[in-house]
């Protein structure tokens, strides 16, 4: 349910999110990029503060698709970056592979 914003709403997730957290805690998200600005907005009300945003592209030539968001409740310089997934199709690139290697056997 959590992956459906209809069923638990940014609002309620960050606000619940900002109480559970302790000073010192950092939170991670994984959401659409067309939301990215709102859900910071959103974060930055509950007192969460962006500290790292990655954003993700299928490839080269494609449009960005995802944010990947981390937060804390201090306020830090942001690290931005841009994440591709593929170089072309099933080859992916070396950021890719290092980042979910744990997860699949066969990357």
């Amino acid at each position: 349910m959590a992956r459906h914003a209809e069923s638990l709403s940014f609002e309620d997730l960050l606000y619940g999110t900002s109480k559970l957290l302790n000073d010192k805690g950092e939170c991670a998200f994984i959401i659409p990029f067309e939301e990215e600005v709102n859900f910071i907005e959103i974060a930055k009300s509950n007192s969460l503060f962006p500290k790292r945003i990655t954003r993700v592209k299928g490839n080269e030539k494609s449009d960005i698709k995802r944010s990947l968001l981390q937060f804390s409740k201090e306020v830090k310089t942001i690290e931005i970056k841009e994440l591709i997934i593929e170089i072309t199709r099933h080859n992916y690139t070396e950021a890719y592979k290092n980042l979910v290697k744990d997860f699949y056997l066969k990357m």
